[in-house]
């Protein structure tokens, strides 16, 4: 047996890692090895001492779910607004360094993994299937493996032949799905395929070679192996790929019925043929479903383990829970079958016609003392490549490979959205940077325009300032506000205002009945005010003209009242590479603020998110009333919602720009620091 303290377990040097793993499970209806090896590689994960955390839905909800949200189903593939939230919420608890994603259909999507990116969180996914480029993830119809779809930028045969669930409907969805997001699976940092021959499929669709590293399944060690025993075993669903049909006829055909025994374990469609053939040959024992631990035994009793799959396994877990129990296998050689199964360790049919199967059954059979060779060499294949501490080990490489890749990428830190061009600006830099933006807006044209020409206060009222308590404000503050346009609807509920404005030309002499007071800013985004001075602040479109936004968000916290509001609006795209010539529109040095950060940077002065909503979608700016108009600000507040799943923070294409570039957030100071609570 081998040593559980030194074979069995990864090294006690683990990097201290937090994985989230994100997995759509199977319906429990129709046994699934794939939720199997979720549940494994968490608890090894766990047994290696890695934190983790769960998102997981179960696709036996859907037998609950009600009229509204079963319509629902025919975007979920697609988009689920519901998870894309519930994901954000979960990696803002827990904190993940990696975001592990198994099956993301049919509740989940694809749309985490933008999630995930946008939080700045790596992304790798475990490949047990071929739903990368098949609609049903088989690479199997009609009896026979099928890879029309392999290539095709929307695979249409799919929808053809209703390949998804037999129903044309839900095929269209999948294949809009795998449409749809091309892009987004361009954004998983590693590709983890279950084998050799999985690696190969995602490097023909067009996966770069350099994403893709093959991670074995693992199944727990039952121990040293039992003395060979006697007859056949098949345990497995009784489906048509899994060729439950062929080895029916080929145990026919071999005609060892009088000298041994075939065992079949497993339900499905081919159940009733199962049946019929254990009531005409007494050597065909029908047990239908069993336990694992019963099946363990079953193959402790067995000589021999037959898998004849039709379709392309990816990784049969069926054959590496043999060579753990030292049990060789028979394989047909199609898919993964043909190289996890060799001749040391088994027989591989050439064909997948029944009268071959029944020679290589028969030859199986002709010599026990092969099969207790092969079978003692599949327990050491499966020492060396299979036991959960081996592949945890390797599991935690390639996490280590991730981590260090972050942190010794060539990338500009910058327009990656992992860090924020200005903050860690010299003082001489920064003077420069002022001195560029002091009157930068004022000449790109608003200058000449009156407060009154202020255009976006429907937009304004609509995020922010609809959800101001009712009452008067004592005394307000707006920072780079310049003439002031966006007071001028609660005009007459301020008391005091005070504009900290940059620009000479940007200011106004009243404001309705009110006399503003203006103050120049200061380089180092001191304000000099003391504390507790503001019980409302407006900081719309202003911060990302600033150097050092984490300084400048540290004053606002402090000068704003207990129990106080700001509004701010900022873009929370990269508005391009500002270190190269500006397009028209923008000044020299602005930039937008990456969302994350923006949240991180007020949260961490304790300050309280109350409401945050992706707005300004690149076409609703540009219609002729901009924001002035209520529909104007629904169309953008809709669409922004709608593409949300899109957003990056430097897009590189035309698709990546279908997004909301700008965020509107409301935001408290809580009243004693016992009311802070996380947003």
């Amino acid at each position: 047996m081998v040593d559980e303290e030194t074979h069995d377990r990864p090294d006690c040097e683990v990097l201290e890692l937090r994985v989230l793993v994100v997995h759509n499970r199977y319906r429990s209806a129709f046994p699934s090895g794939e939720n199997m090896v979720v549940d494994r590689e968490i608890a090894m994960l766990r047994d290696a001492g890695v934190a983790v955390d769960t998102y997981i839905r179960d696709s036996d909800e859907i037998e609950h779910f009600g009229p509204v949200k079963r319509a629902g189903l025919a975007v979920r593939p697609i988009y689920s607004l519901e998870d894309a939230k519930a994901f954000k919420a979960r990696i803002r608890s827990f904190g993940p360094d990696v975001v592990h994603l198994h099956n993301p259909y049919p509740l989940i999507s694809p749309a985490v993994i933008r999630v995930a990116k946008a939080e700045g969180v790596p992304v790798v996914q475990s490949v047990h299937n071929y739903r990368f480029a098949c609609a049903n993830g088989l690479y199997f119809r009609d009896g026979r493996v099928c890879q029309d779809c392999l290539g095709k930028r929307v695979p249409w045969p799919a929808v053809t032949h209703s390949c998804y669930r037999g129903s044309m409907a839900q095929s269209a969805i999948m294949a809009s799905s795998l449409a749809i997001h091309r892009a987004t699976w361009q954004m998983v940092d590693r590709f983890l395929p279950v084998s050799d021959f999985v690696a190969k499929q995602l490097a023909a669709a067009g996966v770069p070679p350099e994403k893709i590293t093959v991670k074995s399944n693992a199944t727990p060690d039952p121990g040293e192996p039992a003395p060979i025993g006697k007859g056949f075993l098949f345990a497995g669903r009784l489906e048509e790929e899994k060729g439950i049909k062929l080895l029916l006829e080929a145990w026919r055909l071999s005609g060892l019925g009088k000298a041994t025994t075939l065992t079949i374990v497993g339900d499905g469609a081919g159940r009733s043929a199962v049946e019929q053939a254990a009531r005409v040959n007494p050597s065909i024992h029908y047990l239908g479903s069993v336990p694992a631990d019963q099946v363990g035994q079953l193959l402790d009793d067995c000589a021999v383990r037959v898998v004849p799959s039709l379709c392309f396994e990816a990784a049969p877990l069926a054959v590496i829970e043999s060579y753990a129990r030292g049990r060789p296998v028979i394989s047909t050689s199609v898919g993964a079958s043909a190289s996890v199964v060799g001749e040391e360790v088994g027989w591989v049919c050439p064909t997948t016609s029944a009268a071959g199967l029944a020679e290589t059954i028969r030859q199986a059979f002709g010599d026990h003392n092969s099969a207790r060779v092969r079978g003692l060499a599949a327990r050491s294949l499966y020492e060396r490549s299979y036991l959960p501490g081996e592949v945890t080990r390797s599991l935690l490489g390639i996490y280590g490979e991730l981590e260090r890749a972050k942190a010794s990428s060539g990338t500009n830190p910058f327009l990656s959205g992992d860090r924020l061009y200005g903050e860690d600006l010299s003082d001489e830099e920064i003077a420069r940077w002022v001195a560029d933006e002091r009157e930068a807006y004022a000449d790109l044209g608003p200058g000449e325009m009156p407060a009154e020409s202020y255009g976006r206060g429907r937009f304004d009222h609509f995020h922010g300032v609809s959800r101001l308590p009712d009452g008067r404000f004592k005394s307000v503050l707006g920072l780079g506000s310049a003439k002031g346009g966006e007071f001028l609807a609660i005009i007459d509920r301020i008391d005091e205002l005070t504009i900290v404005e940059p620009s000479q030309k940007l200011r106004s002499h009243r404001l309705g009945g009110l006399q503003p007071r203006y103050v120049d800013p200061s380089p180092d985004a001191t304000l000099p005010f003391p504390d507790a001075s503001f019980d409302l602040v407006f900081c719309l479109s202003v911060l990302h003209h600033i150097p050092k936004v984490s300084a400048q968000v540290r004053e606002l916290a402090r000068v704003m009242s207990p129990g106080g509001h700001m509004l701010v609006l900022e873009p929370i795209v990269s508005l391009g590479d500002w270190t190269g010539p500006r397009k028209a529109g923008l000044t020299k040095r602005e930039r937008g603020i990456p969302l994350s950060l923006l949240r991180a940077m007020l949260t961490d002065e304790g300050l309280v998110v109350e409401y945050e909503a992706l707005c300004d979608f690149p076409i609703t700016r540009r219609l002729p009333r901009g924001y002035d108009s209520v529909w104007s600000v629904r169309l953008d507040r809709l669409l922004s919602k709608a593409t949300a799943w899109n957003y990056r923070y430097h897009p590189t294409s035309a698709i990546q720009k279908i997004r909301p570039t700008g965020s509107f957030l409301v935001v408290t100071k809580p009243r004693s620091p016992e009311s802070v609570s996380a947003p």
